[in-house]
C-alpha cells in the first residue's frame, strides 16, 4: 500500500467524508445567507428569525465539522511523519516534557 497503512487510510476516509459533509453544509450556509439577506432587503420581516438560527447552524456546523478535517489531518501528518522517521533509521527518545529524534547507533 505504499505510504498508507490501514490505519492512516481509514482515517483519510473519514477525513474526505466529513470534508464532504462541510461542503454540502457550506452550500446551505451561503444559500440561507441569500435567503436572509434577500428577506432583510425586502422588508420581509416574517421568517427572518427562522433564517437567521438556520444560517447561525449551518455556519456552526461548517466551523465544527472543518476544526475536525483539521485535527484529522494533523493526525494523519503526525503518523506520517512518525512512519518516515522510524524508515530513516531514527527513534523517539522522550526527555522530560519533549520528544527528542535520535539516530539509532
Amino acid at each position: 500500500m505504499g505510504n498508507y497503512n490501514k490505519e492512516i487510510l481509514e482515517l483519510d476516509i473519514r477525513k474526505e467524508n466529513i470534508a464532504e459533509n462541510a461542503r454540502k453544509h457550506t452550500i446551505e450556509y451561503h444559500n440561507g445567507l441569500i435567503k436572509l439577506l434577500e428577506a432583510k432587503v425586502n422588508g420581509n420581516t416574517e421568517g427572518i428569525l427562522k433564517l437567521s438560527e438556520a444560517v447561525n447552524d449551518n455556519l456552526s456546523k461548517v466551523i465544527s465539522l472543518n476544526n475536525a478535517v483539521i485535527e484529522i489531518s494533523f493526525d494523519i501528518a503526525k503518523k506520517t511523519l512518525s512512519k518516515a522517521f522510524l524508515s530513516a533509521g531514527l527513534k523517539i527518545e522522550e526527555n522530560t516534557n519533549e520528544r527528542v529524534w535520535c539516530r539509532y547507533k
